[in-house]
């Protein structure tokens, strides 16, 4: 049996540094309401955390995890004409991800080794709509399938959806 002793562990003074840069351009294509986007984007983001200790004086030490990002890919946009001009598109995206930098561990009550993603797919359909002159919709499906020479397959599937409401 377990025994809870209230809060196990506080997590403060978490500090994050992320920086990103991506680059594309929008193309035309042949088809009407058609564009192509070539994306390339890198990024690195690093965690900084002070060594937390719980109310069974249980170590957790992350030792400030960082890694590098780079992503190329693209984004083909089909853009249609709507009865009351409001803009409507619906858009594909196909990305490989790499991922590197820190191999290292983390201690939680031993050490455990880091893992980075490493070279992963990606792919997203989505919709953008202004529905009113104050609501517009975005929502994506997003699926990503970690690449890897060992066989092992790793893979996330989420999806996203934001209504905005514009004053």
């Amino acid at each position: 049996m377990i025994e809870l002793k209230g809060k196990t562990a506080k997590l403060k003074n978490a500090k994050m540094l992320s920086i990103s840069t991506t680059v594309g351009k929008q193309f035309a294509t042949g088809t009407e309401g058609l564009t192509f986007e070539p994306q390339a984007q890198l990024a690195y983001q690093h965690l900084m955390f002070d060594t937390i200790t719980d109310v069974n004086n249980f170590t957790i030490d992350m030792n400030n995890p960082h890694q590098w990002m780079i992503r190329v890919g693209g984004c083909l946009t089909k853009t249609l004409s709507t009865e009351n001009n409001r803009p409507m598109s619906f858009y594909g995206k196909v990305n490989l991800l790499k991922t590197f930098g820190d191999d290292g561990t983390i201690q939680i009550g031993r050490d455990l080794d880091l893992d980075p993603m490493g070279t992963a797919i990606e792919g997203s359909v989505g919709i953008n709509a202004q529905l009113s002159h104050n609501f517009s919709l975005h929502g994506d499906v997003n699926y990503q399938q970690k690449l890897q020479k060992n066989r092992y397959i790793w893979s996330k599937f989420f999806r996203r959806n934001t209504l905005s409401v514009l004053k």
